[in-house]
């Protein structure tokens, strides 16, 4: 297998990187990384990216309509995704 987000983790090159859930997901294989900050971003994803965003285009979307994004997000496939954190 190739590189894993494990791997990611472990490699210490984002020391603030934090895993907050999906521990079953750490051995899955990174195939790429998007950094996408549009509404519908699901339907960029091809599976197996990691997915770099601040969330910031959910802010003005009712609760429901965030719930239906993440929701499309794990349909995609992807092997993760990364909130940068806004100051």
């Amino acid at each position: 297998m190739g590189y894993t987000v494990r791997k990611l983790l472990e490699s210490e090159q984002f020391p603030k990187m934090k895993l907050l859930c999906g521990e079953k997901g750490l051995d899955l294989e990174v195939k790429g990384i998007r950094i996408i900050e549009i509404e519908d971003m699901e339907r960029y994803l091809t599976g197996g990216e990691i997915l770099i965003t601040s969330l910031q285009v959910y802010l003005s979307c009712s609760d429901r309509e965030v719930e239906q994004h993440f929701e499309d997000l794990v349909k995609s496939d992807i092997s993760g995704f990364i909130v940068k954190k806004r100051i």
